[in-house]
């Protein structure tokens, strides 16, 4: 589990990689120093990934929550994220637009009510991985 949101959003980055447009990431994570240096300041005004760049340059996002929000803002067009833990309240998530759940099994039994048919994918360490996809055209 890692300390923060920004340092849990490695794991987030690797999944994004694997889930299809219109699919859901849920994130496991203690998240015991809450969102992270500026995250919740800059997720929370939810803006376009492009316009956290110029933030980063002046200042207003930090330069560790900065690309980490703009990847999650840019996520956020296509994906779903769903957040357990206990380290962030639900209503910091809310403002961040990022999804809550109370439990691992609350957020897969919530899941698999909206996708009729889902692949999934668990990743352990999702932080430490580099996940590599292909397609092989017959």
């Amino acid at each position: 589990m890692e300390e923060n949101l920004i340092q849990s959003n490695k794991a987030t980055l690797s999944a994004g990689l694997m889930t299809k447009d219109g699919g859901t990431i849920i994130l496991l994570s203690g998240c015991y120093d809450g969102p992270g240096p500026k995250l919740y300041e800059t997720l929370s005004e939810r803006p376009e990934p492009e316009e956290v760049v110029r933030w980063i340059a002046e200042g207003k996002a930090g330069p560790s929550g900065g690309p980490s929000a703009g990847r999650i803002r840019q996520m956020l067009k296509t994906k779903k994220i769903v957040v357990v833990t206990d380290g962030i309240s639900k209503k910091m998530l809310d403002d961040m637009e990022l999804n809550s759940s109370a439990s691992i099994q609350d957020a897969i039994a919530e899941t698999c009510r909206e996708k009729e048919r889902a692949d999934v994918i668990i990743m352990p360490a999702g932080g430490s991985m580099n996940p590599i996809t292909s397609s092989v055209n017959s």
